[in-house]
């Protein structure tokens, strides 16, 4: 993680915090029209559901707090787009603690490596044992991905219809 990221980070936390949010994915990167400051939220006390609790009108004040926060700050150089919005439906999960929480949900895993010849994973959390995301698979299959090869993860959102 390059120093500019961590500054920015140190800089969003308490912006985040202020407005009783939590940070599940931030992400700073070069695109077509420009850089991006793409910030994903949900409420410090959202539950283990799929709901992140964050609203439109949240996503408006953490985001002129945090202009104002990061203009304060001098730490970017030059123009760049910020973007701030709810975790979703189909939530990151990014450590070990996420996986944990959202135990029993349904996820989505791609992993750095192939794991008996797949690189693709969807199934239900069992649990989390050390740094092993234990998942089972269609069939009642038991994977067992180690945390350091999840190069992507997302809860796989469940439909109900009434």
């Amino acid at each position: 993680m390059s120093r500019l990221f961590e500054e920015i980070e140190k800089t969003i936390l308490p912006v985040a915090e202020s407005h009783d949010c939590s940070i599940v994915d931030l992400v700073f990167r070069r695109e077509a029209g420009g850089r991006v400051l793409r910030l994903y939220l949900e409420k410090a006390a959202a539950g283990s559901s799929n709901d992140s609790g964050v609203t439109v009108d949240t996503c408006a004040a953490v985001s002129r707090d945090l202009a104002i926060a990061l203009d304060a700050s001098e730490l970017i150089e030059g123009p760049y787009t910020l973007e701030v919005s709810s975790a979703g439906l189909d939530r990151p999960l990014k450590k070990l603690e996420d996986f944990e929480r959202f135990r029993g949900s349904k996820v989505k895993i791609k992993t750095s490596a192939p794991i008996d010849k797949r690189w693709t994973f969807t199934g239900q959390i069992v649990s989390v044992e050390r740094d092993v995301v234990h998942l089972e698979t269609k069939g009642s299959f038991r994977m067992e991905i180690p945390h350091s090869k999840i190069k992507k993860a997302n809860l796989v959102p469940e439909i109900r219809w009434t």
